[in-house]
């Protein structure tokens, strides 16, 4: 982000060049969710647009999901929980991220879980409360059934905004959203840089944690 005073200046290119030019970034796909005013700057610099991610938000107490779940409890994430809730991430993203998952789960106001009837953990949501706004994120489970559900153990009882920031290809969750009375705040671009794939979004995320952390 650059002050208006100081735009057509270079200094978002020069920003990016940095950031390019670190060795974490060497060798790697690069991938970020674009403003409207920062796409041509992405371009320029290599990005393409590989989907896009759109923000709802709902003012309201999310309600309850009108499906029922067979073999599937829904309930509260305890302390024992974490070391599961990190796995299911790896394996919907693709990679391990221990620290933004233990950070994330530091600042949760409710977390849940789904769990079989085997007692394995298949599905979770986060929710953090941003200021008054609950972000749910990230969200992992096999269908979004079961997604519902979670959501509305791990917000139903918040009176403020709500918001979640849902894949675009994930039609059947922001069609049932809407819905449920969510409106769609933003339709954001994600970009992808040394790469021709979307990296991160595997068949079971659902939610990601935040625009800044993918």
């Amino acid at each position: 982000m650059v002050k208006p005073e100081f735009q057509k200046r270079g200094l978002g290119q020069e920003l990016m060049a940095h950031v390019h030019a670190r060795p974490i970034a060497q060798g790697r796909t690069l991938m970020l969710v674009a403003t409207v005013e920062g796409i041509r700057l992405y371009n320029k610099m290599g990005y393409k647009e590989m989907g896009r991610l759109r923000k709802m938000k709902r003012s309201a107490p999310i309600p309850r999901a009108s499906s029922s779940l067979s073999g599937i409890e829904i309930r509260t994430a305890a302390d024992d929980d974490l070391d599961f809730i990190i796995k299911l991430d790896a394996e919907a993203v693709g990679v391990h991220r221990n620290d933004l998952i233990v950070a994330r789960w530091k600042q949760a106001y409710r977390a849940a879980v789904a769990v079989d009837r085997a007692g394995d953990r298949i599905g979770f949501a986060l929710a953090t409360d941003q200021r008054g706004n609950l972000v749910f994120g990230p969200v992992v489970a096999p269908g979004v059934d079961v997604v519902l559900h979670l959501l509305h153990e791990a917000g139903g009882q918040h009176a403020g905004q709500l918001r979640i920031h849902v894949p675009e290809h994930k039609r059947a969750l922001w069609s049932a959203l809407f819905d449920l009375g969510f409106e769609q705040e933003t339709r954001s671009p994600i970009m992808v840089c040394n790469g021709d794939r979307l990296p991160g979004y595997g068949p079971t995320m659902w939610g990601i944690a935040a625009q800044a952390f993918g």
